[in-house]
């Protein structure tokens, strides 16, 4: 299992400065929501200086499918999110300019109204991973992705499956089981007093796990 760590807050120099503690104990670094402040700058300056880690932008593109992934792999992109509410076209689109390029396609499946049935027609098409996310919003009312993991796990045949939502070093124990393939975690580790030891039990236990 990987582990990303999720950029949503603050300057380009202070996700540097984050990454200078974690990065040894994380596998993908996610451009996220710094992106609609900096653009692809952030993903430019921050692989520059951490070239190790795979890097992931979150784009959660809804429309022109090819055209973003396009521009996500001429940036360096490793990985991209589209929404997986959006029109299969834009889907496909997406999945076939991803396949073409070698960068790989995340749905991020937030927001989905009928999840089980959305889950089989993304599987279905071939999608590279599926991202059961339980957004910031619903974290605040005490929402969890482990519910949806599960049914996801059942459920899919052919893509990989990620997980965000509040996820650290405390309770990753309970998406473990479902063996994602990605475990995302944001401010566990970006906000944590002392990040390199929140990091470093997260990928102990993420190791460690049978």
């Amino acid at each position: 299992m990987k582990i990303q760590i999720a950029m949503d807050f603050g300057t380009i120099e202070e996700c540097k400065a984050i990454l200078k503690d974690v990065a040894e104990y994380v596998d993908i670094v996610e451009i996220g929501a710094i992106v609609t402040e900096y653009g692809f700058r952030a993903l430019d300056e921050i692989k520059a200086a951490f070239p190790k880690p795979e890097y992931l932008v979150d784009l959660k593109i809804a429309d022109g499918g090819g055209y973003f992934v396009e521009m996500a792999h001429r940036y360096g992109a490793d990985y991209v999110t589209v929404l997986g509410v959006v029109d299969d076209a834009t889907v496909r689109n997406a999945l076939e300019t991803g396949d073409k390029l070698g960068i790989q396609i995340v749905a991020d499946m937030l927001g989905v109204p009928n999840f089980m049935e959305r889950t089989k027609q993304l599987d279905a098409m071939g999608m590279h991973y599926l991202s059961v996310h339980t957004p910031a919003d619903l974290q605040m009312l005490n929402h969890t992705p482990f519910e949806h993991l599960k049914i996801a796990r059942q459920l899919v045949k052919k893509s990989k499956l990620s997980v965000a939502g509040g996820l650290g070093p405390e309770n990753v124990q309970e998406v473990l089981p479902y063996k994602p393939e990605i475990i995302i975690s944001g401010s566990a580790l970006t906000m944590a007093e002392d990040r390199a030891d929140n990091a470093k039990k997260l990928r102990e236990i993420v190791d460690n796990c049978k």
